[in-house]
């Protein structure tokens, strides 16, 4: 009896002990990971400060490259600015040895500068003459914008010379029933001539002038022309012309 009581207690002992070892032990130990997350946040405070310094590099950057820009805006446009002072105080002085030789200069061009040639057109084809160099850069384009306003007035003078030499070299060439007498009528007449490109420089009633003088008497080579003393100011330039009684223009500066 004895026995089995000391085996049963031994064996309730033994099967206790474990559990009376456990008790002591409380519960299971969790697993330690705390130098991972140290190195964790070490790694992301260090990503963040470098970013952070990136950031300010970057932005360091960009700013200096604006300053750069805008610099070099600033030079650009102040240099312009002088440029144009440099230009229009040489077009407002005048040199009357430099301004006649340019004049003559255009003036005098074979073949002749006409009304429709640009400025760049005129600049390139001139621009290796002494008179062309010898005149300020500023001064040149208000010569020229003066020559240019005699040119257009001498060329529509030139136009109207043409139109009335058409218009009555074709009332000469009218012959038979439709040759003008005295008793000739303006209409009848004036069916009889192609005056649609004397329009575009006579009017009708001019035309209708022109036919009276014709009939009274005149011929296409007498008929009076005004041939008037023209002069013209463009920006303090003087331009006289003056047309002689052969169409040839002088030009006076």
């Amino acid at each position: 009896m004895r026995h089995a009581f000391w085996s049963r207690t031994k064996n309730g002992d033994a099967a206790a002990e474990p559990e009376a070892t456990a008790r002591e032990a409380g519960p299971p130990a969790e697993h330690s990971d705390t130098g991972g997350v140290q190195q964790a946040v070490v790694a992301g405070i260090y990503s963040t400060l470098k970013g952070a310094a990136w950031g300010v590099d970057k932005l360091g950057k960009v700013v200096s490259e604006q300053a750069a820009t805008t610099k070099v805006t600033m030079e650009k446009a102040d240099a312009l600015r002088k440029e144009r002072q440099r230009l229009a105080a040489e077009a407002a002085t005048a040199d009357p040895v430099s301004d006649r030789a340019f004049m003559a200069m255009l003036q005098g061009a074979d073949p002749r500068v006409r009304s429709s040639d640009s400025w760049a057109e005129v600049s390139e084809r001139f621009g290796g003459q002494e008179a062309f160099a010898g005149t300020p850069e500023g001064r040149r384009t208000v010569l020229f914008r003066a020559f240019h306003e005699a040119l257009v007035e001498w060329e529509q003078e030139q136009a109207v010379l043409a139109a009335q030499a058409d218009f009555l070299g074709q009332l000469e060439g009218l012959a038979g029933f439709s040759r003008v007498t005295m008793q000739t009528p303006y209409t009848a007449a004036r069916r009889q001539i192609n005056a649609s490109a004397i329009k575009k420089v006579i009017p009708e009633k001019e035309l209708e002038q022109l036919f009276y003088d014709y009939r009274n008497g005149l011929r296409a080579a007498d008929v009076e022309v005004r041939r008037d003393l023209k002069q013209l100011s463009v920006d303090g330039i003087v331009v006289t012309f003056e047309e002689g009684g052969d169409g040839s223009t002088t030009f006076s500066f």
